[in-house]
């Protein structure tokens, strides 16, 4: 199974996974393969701790036992659309994600979107697309869901799958009207009562060299389901344009089966739920000290309520070649874990010096699809992605940062990996209702293993004037945010800083502090 899905021909019983070319997206897919045999499964997030072939098989072996005794809770059953009188297309629960995203629009409107640009090379037939557009619209529920106003608790309802979301179609001249359309679109607002909650728009600047403009909403998508829908986009768009059958294959399961898995029929107690209402604090983790967050935010600069808070953020970028990937590689490597750590300590690094202190939460995203209840989750379009915790053991022994970066990244490592091992937990928040994982965020969007097929009739990529616009801060409430993206041979790092707790000129000291460490 590893050899099929991983750049390697043979693997051996003490292979590490992330050695031979893993990553979060693959752990997804292989354990989907797994589920095909019908045998209870861990968590995927057991890998993080198994990570070579003999170890992952032996956690594996230990879960077909009783759940209690793999350590993992039991899965909970999928509702079938019998559960319910009204078949499939009755409204259903938001999830704890949603519910943040619908309280931060509530607070900020309008500051809940993102936007993206996507390189489109090759001829283009705008019927075609817009016939693959339709397709998928009615394979994902999410594309046409909306979120109606005034429900208490509040709820999502998917739209019927006959609906067309129409793609507007532009020919322009030159990269200053492509920047001048991406503006006016990012400023467009979306309701969440209102469907759409995602506007594509195509521009051309020659036959064969398109901009694709990609508006959503958090509340209905994230980073890996915007990687998803351009792979199928791409895929159905082949399959057309050869006169192929144009959907791949059938989808096992969809958002709603995974939200409906953590809120099951009455009495079934397999709620993962917290039932904790809005505001009240997650009760922190055994043996955890409680935690105070900095504050960056000076009334100076009108930041005493994040709800209130000037929601500009400055962002700057800085790219890291081939020569400097490599060795953050090995640094990896040593330390025996994956190539965003060593990004993500030099942040916490910074983030020490800036605050004055090391025992600091940096919010982790992850993919989030690791519901062992969902088959094919990895194929789903929806709001999968969280933040977890990671919480670096700090010393007072220590200066800020630690000269010792080796050490710092032992560090580090060992936090993510506690921290993703307890992915799915119910979120810790301050007493004012917002995550503790809001106010430094780091995100590592690796989507290779969901890159379109490069000889298909349109080839994708990252246009070169996308910068920080595709990754807008999780919340408002947010002071610091890093991305970092695969970019050619190197990396591609942008840093966003709320206009409450930075200036333009010190967020880029930030910015070249991180790079230079």
């Amino acid at each position: 199974m590893w050899s099929a899905l991983l750049p390697v021909t043979s693997v051996g019983r003490d292979d590490d996974f992330f050695d031979l070319g893993g990553d979060s997206l693959l752990v997804l897919q292989v354990f989907d393969r797994l589920a095909e045999d019908g045998r209870p499964l861990p968590r995927p997030t057991v890998i993080y701790r198994h990570r070579t072939l003999a170890a992952l098989a032996s956690a594996v072996d230990a879960a077909a036992g009783p759940p209690e005794a793999a350590g993992v809770p039991p899965a909970a059953r999928v509702p079938t659309p019998g559960d319910e009188p009204a078949g499939h297309s009755g409204p259903f629960p938001v999830t704890p994600g949603q519910r943040g995203f619908l309280l931060a629009e509530a607070m900020s409107p309008g500051a809940g979107t993102w936007l993206a640009r996507l390189r489109l090379s090759g001829p283009l037939d705008p019927d075609l697309f817009q016939r693959a557009v339709d397709l998928l619209v009615e394979r994902h529920g999410m594309l046409r869901t909306v979120f109606p106003a005034g429900a208490r608790p509040p709820v999502q309802q998917e739209l019927p799958n006959s609906l067309r979301l129409p793609v507007q179609f532009e020919t322009v001249t030159g990269r200053d009207a492509v920047d001048e359309r991406a503006a006016a679109e990012s400023r467009r607002r979306m309701d969440t009562w209102a469907w759409p909650l995602i506007r594509l728009r195509v521009l051309t600047l020659a036959p064969r060299e398109h901009v694709l403009l990609v508006h959503a909403h958090h509340v209905i998508a994230d980073g890996y389901s915007a990687a998803l829908l351009m792979r199928e986009l791409t895929e159905v768009y082949d399959r057309l344009t050869r006169g192929e059958t144009p959907l791949p294959d059938p989808l096992r399961a969809d958002f709603r089966d995974h939200v409906l898995s953590a809120h099951p029929p009455a009495g079934t107690g397999t709620s993962t739920d917290t039932g904790l209402p809005a505001g009240t604090a997650a009760v922190p983790a055994e043996g955890a000290a409680p935690y105070r967050p900095p504050v960056l935010r000076t009334p100076a600069r009108g930041a005493a309520d994040p709800g209130s808070a000037d929601r500009d953020f400055h962002a700057t970028e800085f790219t890291l070649d081939a020569s400097v990937t490599t060795v953050l590689r090995k640094l990896a490597s040593d330390a025996r874990t994956t190539l965003h750590v060593p990004l993500l300590t030099a942040y916490h690094q910074e983030l020490a010096v800036l605050t004055g202190r090391g025992d600091l939460v940096v919010g982790l995203a992850v993919s989030g699809r690791d519901d062992r209840a969902v088959p094919g989750v990895h194929r789903v379009f929806g709001p999968f992605a969280s933040a977890v915790p990671v919480r670096p053991a700090a010393s007072p022994d220590r200066p800020l940062p630690d000269p010792d970066f080796g050490r710092a990244l032992r560090r580090v490592a060992a936090a993510a990996e506690e921290a993703r091992a307890s992915e799915g937990a119910p979120a810790q928040r301050h007493p004012d209702g917002l995550p503790v994982t809001a106010q430094f965020f780091f995100t590592f969007l690796d989507f290779a293993a969901l890159a379109p097929a490069g000889d298909g009739a349109l080839r994708v990529s990252w246009d070169a004037g996308d910068g920080a616009s595709a990754f807008l801060p999780p919340s408002s409430a947010t002071d610091v945010f890093m991305a970092v993206r695969p970019e050619a041979d190197g990396l591609r790092v942008t840093v966003r800083g709320s206009g409450a707790a930075f200036s333009a000129g010190a967020l880029d000291t930030f910015a070249r502090a991180v790079r230079d460490r």
